[in-house]
């Protein structure tokens, strides 16, 4: 077994990158909307159309594009998932029998969110005003992300779980630290970078204001905190095999 150090700096890379990977939100949802915008937005820009749902009166709301932007969530979060857990399993492959089920419980933490989106409708597409969305992504699909996980690695012996406490500190100290990244952009940087630019690098810069720093720091502190935790959960799970086959 790899050092401790060893394992946190693959660790925190795995769970950093892997969550940087939901920038892929950002060219999917433009692609989406260009794609199978309802007929009002026929005639407007990108950037118009972005402004223009971000507003809509979810009685308004196209049920159509509804349906395609929970499609598109759920290619995104497959995308995502997929890349923190092929990553993931890098770093615990000697622990893992199963790289297909550690792949599809990891997506499947993010895809679980998607039913609580449903409940609120509009929620992941601009329906309802305020950080709905990523909160529902970085502390809902994080959290259950850990949750599963846990779950499997306890099925397979690893079943100290104090790890995912950590975890999801990790997740709250990432949502904390991106704040002080997106209040200082958004007023004291915004106004001047809107001028300066056109309207659609303008919308690019700006998802990437909040999403870069968001699942960024979430994914940072995530496996920072959670990688000596698990490190000793899976060094208490190897003594207490060594126990076992002695007896």
């Amino acid at each position: 077994m790899t050092s401790l150090k060893t394992f946190r700096k693959n660790w925190v890379s795995a769970t950093t990158i892997g969550f940087f990977s939901l920038l892929v939100m950002i060219p999917i949802s433009f692609i989406t909307l260009t794609l199978f915008h309802p007929p009002q937005f026929e005639g407007l820009t990108l950037p118009e159309m972005f402004s223009k749902l971000a507003s809509i009166d979810l009685a308004e709301f196209d049920k159509n594009l509804y349906i395609v932007e929970q499609i598109s969530h759920i290619i995104i979060y497959a995308i995502a998932g997929g890349i923190l857990a092929q990553l993931q399993y890098k770093v615990l492959k000697q622990f893992i029998p199963n790289r297909l089920k550690w792949t599809v419980i990891t997506i499947f933490g993010l895809w679980v969110i998607l039913f609580g989106d449903l409940v609120v409708m509009g929620l992941s597409t601009g329906g309802v005003e305020g950080p709905w969305e990523p909160l529902l992504i970085g502390l809902g699909g994080g959290g259950l992300i850990a949750l599963f996980q846990y779950l499997y690695l306890r099925s397979v012996g690893i079943k100290k779980g104090t790890w995912v406490v950590w975890w999801i500190l990790g997740i709250i100290t990432g949502i904390v630290a991106s704040a002080i990244f997106i209040f200082i952009y958004e007023y004291f940087l915004i106004d001047r970078i809107e001028q300066s630019l056109s309207p659609m690098l303008f919308l690019v810069v700006d998802w990437l204001s909040f999403v870069l720093p968001y699942f960024t720091l979430i994914g940072f502190f995530v496996g920072l905190f959670s990688a000596k935790p698990l490190y000793r959960a899976i060094e208490l799970s190897k003594l207490d095999k060594d126990e076992n086959e002695k007896h």
